[in-house]
């Protein structure tokens, strides 16, 4: 299943770790604005987490997809703002994961587009819950997808494995990229409860 060659693709960094206001554009990179005339402009926020907009050209049509969801509804929809960036054109969520610095962002988000059967698309793994075990033993839980509240937004849910075309063949979901190399060993500490067992995540 190849994609189609498309006209151009832009990335717009919605999440990352940090914000620095005073990184320059580049020839392949195009800054926030730190200034409007002449007052100066609140700094894009960062969090512990991940989002990009995805938006693909071809033929004088666009495709918008976004590629998961940052950590928390109010960063991302702050970023979102400050950037201008209108979401009514997403036309569907990817989410590489279930982890909450990547998926936590997922329901302001959609609550924000509120487009019924918006799609969302992930791993059936992701819905699984995730927990921390302290040195002492003593299990917390980490904030997770929940399935059904997810299907309250009226979002339409898409679970995959394999990899799994987007916006007319133009892009493609990878699915599932299994673990073969010895540092993939997931975080410390870090598992998720499945049906079989309390295993670590994968």
């Amino acid at each position: 299943m190849l994609p189609q060659q498309v006209d151009r693709v832009e990335i717009t960094i919605l999440i990352d770790n940090v914000t620095d206001m005073l990184i320059q554009d580049s020839p392949h990179a195009r800054r926030a604005p730190s200034f409007k005339g002449t007052e100066m402009l609140p700094p894009l926020r960062a969090e512990h987490g991940f989002s990009a907009l995805i938006d693909i050209y071809l033929n004088n049509n666009s495709h918008t997809v976004l590629f998961d969801t940052g950590a928390s509804g109010d960063v991302v929809l702050f970023n979102v703002d400050r950037l201008g960036v209108d979401l009514s054109n997403v036309e569907s969520i990817v989410l590489s994961h279930g982890h909450f610095d990547h998926a936590g962002g997922l329901m302001s988000i959609l609550k924000r587009i509120g487009k019924p059967q918006m799609p969302v698309v992930l791993h059936p793994d992701a819905f699984l819950k995730r927990w921390r075990v302290q040195p002492n033993g003593q299990k917390i839980r980490l904030r997770s997808v929940e399935e059904d509240k997810v299907l309250e937004a009226g979002a339409k849910i898409v679970k995959i494995t394999e990899p799994y075309p987007l916006s007319g063949n133009l892009v493609v979901a990878t699915g599932e990229i299994p673990r073969r190399t010895r540092f993939e060993q997931g975080f410390p500490a870090h598992y998720a409860e499945s049906m079989e067992s309390f295993s670590r995540t994968l």
